[in-house]
């Protein structure tokens, strides 16, 4: 109930009581959600010896970027899957994002190269490309400078989101997350990808690759989802608006 006074009269004072009327305020939430990797994350890899792209170390703790095996046969780069989650049929729901990763240590000098992050085309499914190796199908797979020198990145769908994230500068045994710059265009990426709900439930895929190749063995290491350690598992931190109450639904107060 709430009392109303009105001005004073000369005879009394007048007290009028008025019912109130509930009112439904929908506010937004920002707190912050996680998405970890699916652990269908792996390294497309080439090898130099067969001339075959294929997707290597499926199921392993951490992934190795750069060059490794005999002689550094093998050039690798490492894809994160990451599911979309519903927040309903609006455009534009991710309000901000960043993308963080377990930096375990290196082999050998890798001062000559440094490690670039993308993100490539929505999926249906968490694969990581090729599923077999080929001769013609390079898959998810790409060594090369942000710029597409020296190679040209082929990857469906590519989109940049930072260059240099990880250099040979940056301590070993650490947390490496995305500048702000580089957390914008994750957060465009995401929101594209969203595509105002119809890219619900799809796979959104996060790349890290050399920008150079190794003259020989030489490597970043970086944990994967399957990795013992759960604090170590590669994951987007966002913020967005929670969907909206369907029309007619029904409120009670108590």
């Amino acid at each position: 109930m709430e009392f109303i006074r009105t001005r004073p009269s000369t005879r009394n004072m007048l007290w009028i009581a008025c019912c109130c009327i509930p009112t439904l305020m929908i506010t937004t939430g920002t707190a912050e959600e996680t998405i970890i990797a699916d652990t269908a994350d792996a390294a497309p890899a080439y090898d130099t010896q067969t001339d075959q792209f294929s997707r290597q170390r499926l199921g392993d703790a951490t992934i190795n970027l750069g060059r490794q095996g005999p002689g550094g046969r093998f050039h690798q780069a490492m894809v994160m899957p990451f599911q979309v989650p519903d927040l309903g049929k609006v455009e534009n729901p991710f309000l901000s994002a960043s993308f963080t990763f377990y930096f375990s240590g290196t082999v050998n000098s890798v001062a000559g190269f440094n490690l670039d992050l993308y993100g490539l085309a929505p999926r249906t499914d968490a694969a990581v490309l090729p599923a077999s190796p080929s001769t013609t199908d390079r898959g998810d797979f790409y060594m090369g400078g942000f710029d597409g020198w020296p190679a040209v990145d082929e990857t469906e769908g590519v989109v940049k989101l930072q260059d240099n994230i990880l250099t040979s500068a940056i301590d070993e045994g650490s947390h490496v997350t995305t500048s702000t710059a580089g957390s914008a265009e994750l957060l465009d990426y995401l929101n594209a990808a969203y595509d105002g709900g119809e890219g619900i439930g799809e796979w959104v895929f996060l790349r890290l690759n050399a920008d150079a190749t190794p003259g020989g063995v030489a490597y970043y290491t970086i944990a994967s989802a399957d990795h013992s350690n759960t604090n170590y598992h590669p994951r987007i931190v966002y913020t967005a608006d929670p969907p909206l109450p369907p029309p007619g639904t029904v409120f009670s107060f108590q």
